[in-house]
């Protein structure tokens, strides 16, 4: 036998054997969003697949369970007809044939590039769906479509059977809404819930002039490191960066969710820029020192964009831009990097000065008429702004 078909029965088998895992807590769990999201990104990276998203159907409405695309669709609206002929037309739907079926077209459209739907059917029961993007490589081939249907008629019968359903479809609609503000992995929110808040918190931020921030924390060379130490590791180390943002955070003031598939956005609420730059310090430090035991060659650094609300600000998407523009500064400077957009302006390499103070020295230098205070441990309050021959000093406030 060659090293490559070696290769190949040792990967069918290591899927074969997490697939059974993965059936065996769906029997058993009270909760379906963890399993099916391991499976989702099981079936994702077994077949190559640039993306993929479960959903399922509750009262005409699909609801997204899991997905490793960061733009997918949250829900939408499944019309009677579509429903029965969807029912009753085999188990997977192509997406040229998708023009077919109106009410679910919305997943294949826009930034989505899915390449299949595959029906998740019992006992002429529409559960819901698979959702499946192009492969990286070729395309599907006739026997992975095979397999592909088995695994679908497989799921959706332990899905029916689970304790989870029954309940997901009965009168309470909390099970399925609590499963969907979570990600399956890592435990922080999912994209949609966490930019719904962030816009919530912008405008109070607005409305009430109270000061607000975020940061975006991505993992440094993050498709190398999948490359070199495959999903399992990657998925370890997801939920130890999500744990250890979350650890860091103050409880019920901070929130944190996942923003891509190597990105977190993390929101501070009444927080300025000097309590961000801090804890972001904090966590870069953090994240450098970061072991798993499983994977002890595995280490990680990470890259940050922070952002403040400033007066003019009054769209979400202008934000998210200032922040991006800030993490993409961090990446292009080899990262292990914390940089700030202020006005446009971005500060990288922070010294000793602007760590403690959360201020951009170039920006500082250009607002000297504005003296900044911080506390000391006596609770005097610090002008960091005078400057004696380049060197800064503290001087209280009170002889000031």
């Amino acid at each position: 036998m060659s090293d490559s078909l070696e290769t190949i029965n040792h990967s069918f088998n290591f899927f074969l054997e997490e697939i059974e895992e993965i059936f065996s807590k769906l029997e058993s769990d009270s909760d379906l969003s963890e399993p099916l999201g391991k499976f989702i990104a099981l079936v994702a990276d077994f077949f190559s697949a640039k993306n993929a998203s479960i959903y399922l159907l509750s009262n005409r409405k699909l609801t997204l369970v899991s997905s490793l695309n960061a733009n997918q669709l949250y829900e939408t609206e499944l019309n009677a007809d579509d429903e029965k002929r969807l029912t009753a037309s085999g188990t997977i739907i192509e997406d040229t044939d998708i023009v077919y079926f109106p009410g679910i077209i919305s997943l294949f459209t826009g930034s989505n590039r899915s390449k299949m739907l595959i029906s998740l059917n019992y006992n002429d029961n529409l559960l819901g769906f698979i959702v499946l993007g192009r492969k990286i490589t070729a395309d599907y081939g006739r026997a992975e479509k095979t397999f592909l249907k088995l695994l679908a008629e497989t799921l959706a019968r332990i899905i029916f059977k689970s304790h989870s359903f029954i309940k997901m479809i009965g009168k309470s609609e909390e099970p399925i809404y609590k499963q969907n503000i979570s990600d399956f992995l890592t435990g922080v929110y999912v994209k949609n819930y966490i930019e719904q808040r962030l816009n919530e918190g912008i405008k109070e931020a607005i409305r009430y002039k109270k000061e607000y921030s975020l940061a975006l924390v991505s993992i440094d060379n993050f498709n190398e490191l999948k490359k070199r130490f495959g999903l399992p590791a990657i998925n370890a180390l997801l939920q130890k960066t999500g744990k250890n943002i979350t650890n860091l955070l103050r409880k019920d003031i901070d929130l944190i969710g996942k923003y891509s598939e190597d990105t977190f956005l993390i929101l501070f609420p009444s927080t300025p820029k000097k309590g961000v730059v801090v804890f972001c310090e904090r966590l870069k430090g953090k994240m450098e020192r970061l072991t798993i035991e499983k994977y002890p060659a595995l280490t990680v650094t990470v890259s940050i964009g922070v952002t403040s609300i400033e007066e003019k600000d009054q769209e979400i998407n202008l934000i998210l831009e200032k922040a991006l523009k800030a993490l993409d500064y961090s990446k292009s400077h080899g990262g292990n990097t914390l940089s700030y957009n202020y006005e446009g302006l971005i500060s990288e390499n922070l010294s000793d000065f602007e760590k403690a103070t959360g201020i951009s020295a170039k920006l500082l230098k250009n607002n000297l008429e504005n003296p900044f205070y911080l506390t000391d441990k006596q609770g005097n309050e610090i002008d960091f702004t005078k400057n004696n021959n380049g060197n800064w000093l503290n001087i209280n406030r009170k002889n000031y």
